[in-house]
């Protein structure tokens, strides 16, 4: 299972998830997938929507210097959008993600690291 459709099944677990969908698209002529402001799963909760960047545990790093860098990213937060990017990694026989927020710091955006979550 790719690391989308485990952070879509995870969030759609979640009670306070009103819906939740992927919007990266697949385009076939290059072989390559397309997320919609950076990232593979939105959701939507009471009051905000959540965008979701999925990867491994070990593109995490260079997943999270990405979102900082990126302007999509930064009009999302700007548009009151919520950024998360979940790096996935296997312990023991269960999947577990850490997660890491990205938010609007002055002039500049931030990583908070969260605590380990889902499922």
């Amino acid at each position: 299972m790719r690391t989308a459709e485990r952070t879509l099944q995870a969030i759609r677990k979640d009670p306070n998830c009103l819906m939740a969908k992927s919007v990266e698209k697949w385009i076939p002529v290059i072989h390559m997938r397309k997320d919609l402001f950076g990232a593979d799963v939105q959701a939507l909760f009471e009051g905000y929507v959540l965008a979701i960047q999925a990867t491994s545990l070990s593109g995490l790093k260079p997943h999270v210097d990405a979102a900082i860098a990126s302007e999509e990213v930064c009009c999302w937060l700007r548009a009151s959008g919520r950024f998360q990017i979940w790096g996935w990694r296997k312990l023991g026989s269960r999947w577990k993600a850490k997660r890491v927020r990205i938010v609007s710091a002055v002039n500049e955006l931030k990583a908070i690291y969260l605590e380990d979550a889902y499922p």
